[in-house]
């Protein structure tokens, strides 16, 4: 990071500790160790974090958004963005999510998740299809046409994996996340983080969140919670909320993500339209 995106993240850190619980600039400076679940929190706050500070880099640059999305735990730092729930709200849905993984690693099955590339998405149904079945395993999120992630039971995701690349997927990534996020296999975990998306009041918005489950305009406090209600059990349609906003005229996705995650994960299908990150403002100096 630069030294102005340094300044900012330490200032969103400082403020996240007291609402967290931890010292998260120690955590960042490398100062304070954590371990399991509470270095998992940390580093999600800290993502979300990151994401704030490229969000007030773009603003400082006159760069304003027409839309945003948010994908997965991007979703809080959508609505942080917008305006439509404050930094402390953020942290208390992710406690929620906390919580929910506790649960699920007290419980006698192993969850998992894992991405596919290079597969289409009937594809990679028939191979759940044969080899497992859909109450195993699910499809959590469709990127693009060629990149699906998995969420399910661990070993029956790891079977699909395999025969994937027997399939002749390009690339197959385990994801670290103990869980089967983004699949209704999470519904006996999930009370602590419906109720914890209920504890503070959301706010209607003018810059709307673009759905990633339906692709709707979300502008009203309620539709805003449905959405993060939606969040935790459903299919994301990432690629689908791409093209929806194409459709809409937009040829400028800027990626909130300091590593461009989203960036890479993504296809844009008309040729004028570009996806911009971070570094396109590093390299200009900030002008």
């Amino acid at each position: 990071m630069q030294p102005e995106e340094s300044e900012i993240l330490y200032e969103y850190a400082h403020i996240a500790s007291e609402y967290a619980g931890m010292d998260l600039v120690g955590f960042i400076k490398g100062t304070v160790s954590l371990d399991g679940l509470d270095r998992t929190f940390a580093e999600w706050i800290i993502t979300g974090l990151c994401d704030c500070t490229v969000f007030d880099i773009l603003k400082k640059n006159n760069i304003y958004p027409d839309y945003i999305a948010g994908y997965s735990l991007g979703l809080n730092n959508a609505c942080y963005c917008s305006g439509a729930i404050t930094l402390e709200d953020s942290v208390t849905i992710l406690k929620g999510v906390i919580s929910s993984i506790r649960r699920v690693l007290d419980s006698d099955i192993r969850y998992g998740m894992g991405v596919i590339i290079g597969l289409e998405l009937q594809t990679v149904l028939g191979l759940i299809d044969r080899y497992s079945s859909f109450e195993r395993v699910t499809v959590s999120s469709v990127n693009t046409d060629t990149f699906i992630t998995l969420s399910g039971v661990l070993d029956d995701v790891n079977i699909i994996l395999g025969k994937a690349f027997e399939e002749g997927a390009i690339k197959l990534i385990p994801l670290d996340v103990p869980c089967a996020f983004h699949s209704s296999l999470m519904s006996d975990f999930s009370s602590d983080y419906f109720k914890n998306i209920t504890k503070f009041k959301y706010r209607d918005i003018t810059v709307p969140i673009v759905s990633v489950y339906d692709q709707k305009i979300l502008t009203s406090a309620e539709d805003i919670l449905k959405e993060q209600q939606r969040n935790f059990l459903e299919c994301m349609k990432w690629k689908n909320t791409i093209r929806y906003l194409e459709t809409q005229g937009v040829d400028e996705f800027w990626d909130m993500s300091v590593l461009s995650a989203m960036k890479k994960s993504s296809h844009l299908s008309e040729p004028q339209s570009k996806f911009k990150t971070i570094k396109s403002i590093r390299k200009s100096g900030g002008k």
